[in-house]
């Protein structure tokens, strides 16, 4: 069975709502042509997913697919969490 961090309980039931709704609302507003499309979050609870061989090189050839006002952000495409989805919310 995996452990939580304490800390965890101690924020707000709706805190990563609430912090992914203020930064989207901040990214609308900054850049009010930007189309976002919501996938949700999963249970933190589950293990951080392993990313196969060429992982990296499919994700890149994919996001040039993509329009430039397109992000395709979350732990399925890079990073380990929440925390990382928010940060590559700036730096795309």
């Amino acid at each position: 069975m995996v452990k939580r961090n304490a800390d965890v309980a101690k924020m707000g039931a709706n805190y990563l709502f609430e912090e992914i709704a203020k930064r989207k609302k901040a990214l609308l507003e900054k850049e009010p042509g930007t189309r976002l499309i919501n996938l949700g979050i999963g249970d933190t609870t589950e293990l951080i997913p392993q990313y196969h061989v060429g992982h990296h090189e499919k994700l890149s050839s994919f996001r040039k697919t993509l329009p430039a006002n397109l992000l395709a952000i979350g732990s399925a495409f890079e990073g380990v969490g929440v925390n990382d989805s928010i940060a590559l919310t700036s730096q795309n």
